[in-house]
This record gives structure tokens, C-alpha cells and sequence, in this order.
């Protein structure tokens, strides 16, 4: 199998590239960093006949939910239109799509106890609206093949700087405040990025064998893609302070406008038609990743230490009138 992926620069992008080269599946990227424009539609539709992808997975993004707000413009060019472009390109040449959207789409869905892929999705943040418009445009493109994967809360090694996982375990070892919205038990179901990957190659698989297209209210197949257990902010926090053996400072601020407070999101039919269950537990994926930061520091650290002792060094040899 060989996979074509938008946005293959990016934090997912590259832990999938990883896997594939794993698991010997063909892989292919296409990112903006490399001059790889999905809003160029003509550049897109060479390279996809070139390179002759059995799937194509469209992870290409505004993915960050400030960038999204004050970006409106540029978020639905990418998110919306860029699927669009995206979608028609596979639509005209047969390609089936994995589209990579999120479970943010639902929103907050109030005392239901379970939200499964037939529950109405009603997004309360700019990011979430353009994806879930995404998924919608699918539906515009002509006959098109595929699904689409609602993601969770991914994080792991290379995660970017604003998510919240990432920020408590800087905050922790720099001994600055950790500013958290509400009370802080707002809820998410973390999921390790590796096993995001991993859901993605069973996705695609899955779609180039079957021709299911459509299905009530959706143009493509969902799958939700969510780690087991719901874990709060505040547990966060206080995972982060058991692993590290550091005391937090946190400060609870106003809550943040359209903030998801809690995600009961059913995995089910991802369990049934594509075999994915989560294997890395978010305890051990965050004692994995604090370990990896702590050598990155530690690394750091060692060279700053050791650029200023050269420094020092040709300081002292000019002040002692020596010729460096």
C-alpha cells in the first residue's frame, strides 16, 4: 500500500511517515514547508498522478485553535477549501481519502452519556466548525471514496508548543505558573500520537478494500479515534507532578470561550471495522515523553554550559592580550 499525505511536515505527519517506514507502507508527503500547496490544485493533481497513491490521508491543517481564531480567513482556505481541493482530486482520479478531522466537532453534548459517530455534531470553536465544514465538503466533490477519523486529543514527542500536555511539563521543570481555565475539570480523552498513526494505516487499508461511500447526514464513513479514559486538567497536572517528583504552580483563570468541558465519545465502530484499540496508556505515554524532554533539557543545557565556557575562555585569552 502507498499513502499520499497532505500536511506530512506536521506533528502527525511525521509520526506517521515513522510507522509507515515500519510497517514497509509506501509513503509519499506533500507539505506546505517543502512548497507543497494544497491550494494549488493543478500542482496537486500532477502529483498524484505521478506518484499513483493507493489512499490518500488529508492531515494538511490550521490545527492550532488560536491560529484558527485570529486567522479566519486563512482557516477556511486550508480547512474547508483546501479539503475541497483535495476531495475533487481524489474524486476525479478514484483515490480514496482518509480525512483527518476531530471530536472537538461534537462540542459539549450536555448530559448525554455516550456520543457515538450518528450523534448530531455541534461545534462550539472556529477550528472545529472548519473541520466539520470539511467533512461536509467532502460531500461536494462528486463520488468519492473513503472516511473520515475524529480524532482526540493526540499528543507524544514533537507535539507542538501550545498544547496543554506539553505546556504543564515545561511549566513544571521551568517552575512557572501553569494558568488553567475554569476549575480545571474540563475533560479529554488523550490518545498517544503513534497510536493516531497507527488508526490511520488500518484506516486506509480499510478504505482500499471497501467501497462504502456515504452513510445518514455524513458523505464518508466517521470513525472516532480517542484514547480509554477520560482525564481532567487538574489530572494533568498532578500526573505530571507524580512522574516529575515537582511541585506545580497553577492559577485558575476565567474559562475560555467555547471550551469543550467534558468528551464521552464512543471508539466502537473503530474497534468493529477497523480492528484499533489504544495501546499506549497516557500514563506511560507522558512518563515516555517527560523522560524525552528531560534529555532534550539536560542536552541543552550541557551545550549552553559548554558555549559559555568557550566564551569565557576567548574572553579571557583577549584580555590577557593573547591572539585568538
Amino acid at each position: 500500500m502507498k499513502i499520499l499525505c497532505t500536511g506530512s511536515g506536521g506533528f502527525l505527519g511525521h509520526a506517521l511517515k515513522s510507522l509507515c517506514e515500519c510497517d514497509e507502507v509506501g509513503f509519499v508527503g506533500y507539505d506546505i514547508a517543502s512548497g507543497r500547496d494544497i491550494l494549488k490544485r493543478d500542482e496537486f493533481l500532477t502529483t498524484c498522478m505521478a506518484e499513483q497513491p493507493d489512499v490518500v490521508v488529508h492531515a494538511a491543517a490550521v490545527a492550532d485553535l488560536y491560529d484558527s481564531d485570529k486567522n479566519l480567513d486563512k482557516n477556511f482556505s486550508i480547512n474547508v477549501l483546501g479539503t475541497y481541493y483535495v476531495g475533487r482530486i481524489c474524486s476525479i482520479l478514484n483515490i480514496p481519502i482518509v480525512y483527518i478531522s476531530t471530536c472537538c466537532a461534537y462540542g459539549n453534548q450536555g448530559e448525554r452519556r455516550i456520543v457515538d459517530e450518528g450523534v448530531e455534531a455541534i461545534p462550539t470553536e472556529t477550528y472545529a466548525w472548519s473541520k466539520l465544514a470539511g467533512e461536509k465538503a467532502l460531500g461536494c466533490v462528486g463520488s468519492i471514496r473513503g472516511c473520515i477519523l475524529r480524532l482526540g486529543t493526540f499528543y507524544g514527542p514533537g507535539m507542538r508548543d501550545t498544547l496543554f500536555n506539553r505546556v504543564v511539563v515545561e511549566r513544571v521543570f521551568e517552575r512557572r505558573t501553569i494558568e488553567v481555565h475554569g476549575d480545571g475539570e474540563q475533560t479529554r480523552r488523550y490518545v498517544h500520537v503513534d497510536d493516531v498513526a497507527a488508526a490511520i494505516i488500518r484506516a486506509a487499508a480499510f478504505c482500499k478494500k471497501n467501497a462504502w461511500t456515504n452513510e445518514r447526514n455524513n458523505p464518508l464513513p466517521i470513525f472516532n479515534i480517542l484514547g480509554d479514559t477520560e482525564y481532567s486538567v487538574n489530572d494533568t497536572i498532578d500526573l505530571v507532578s507524580e512522574i516529575t517528583g515537582l511541585i506545580p504552580k497553577v492559577k485558575y483563570v476565567g474559562q475560555r470561550d467555547g471550551q469543550i468541558i467534558g468528551q464521552k465519545v464512543a471508539c466502537d465502530r473503530a474497534r468493529t471495522y477497523l480492528g484499533w484499540t489504544q495501546k499506549i496508556s497516557y500514563r506511560q505515554g507522558m512518563a515516555d515523553f517527560i523522560e524525552a524532554y528531560r534529555r532534550e533539557r539536560d542536552q541543552r543545557e550541557q551545550y549552553e554550559r559548554q558555549d559559555q565556557a568557550r566564551r569565557n575562555a576567548v574572553e579571557d585569552m583577549r584580555d590577557a592580550g593573547v591572539d585568538g
